[in-house]
């Protein structure tokens, strides 16, 4: 899906997310993460789906890939963080300048 305001949504609720994380005791820094450009699709079954790639700071795990994906079901906003998973990273274009978190 090609919409801007889609994609710029899903960075939004990103930050936010890093933001509440973060603020939580004892993260050692897990949610200072650094984004990249998010994948917005859609399917019938899930919706609008957003996925983006990120890098905690201090705990790179390349070549693994950390992948946060974002989902609405029902009136339930739903999120789910993968870490150092095997998979290929997105293939979104890369932002010229990452966003950060913190």
């Amino acid at each position: 899906m090609d919409d801007p305001s889609l994609v710029s949504g899903c960075l939004q609720r990103a930050i936010a997310l890093g933001a509440k994380l973060r603020s939580a005791p004892d993260t050692a820094g897990y949610f200072d993460w650094t984004l990249g450009t998010p994948l917005v699709t859609h399917n019938d079954e899930w919706g609008v789906i957003c996925r983006v790639d990120f890098i905690m700071a201090g705990a790179d795990v390349a070549p693994r890939v950390n992948r946060l994906v974002m989902f609405q079901t029902g009136n339930r906003d739903d999120v789910m963080i993968a870490i150092g998973q095997e998979v290929a990273p997105l293939d979104a274009a890369p932002l010229e300048t990452p966003i950060s978190t913190h």
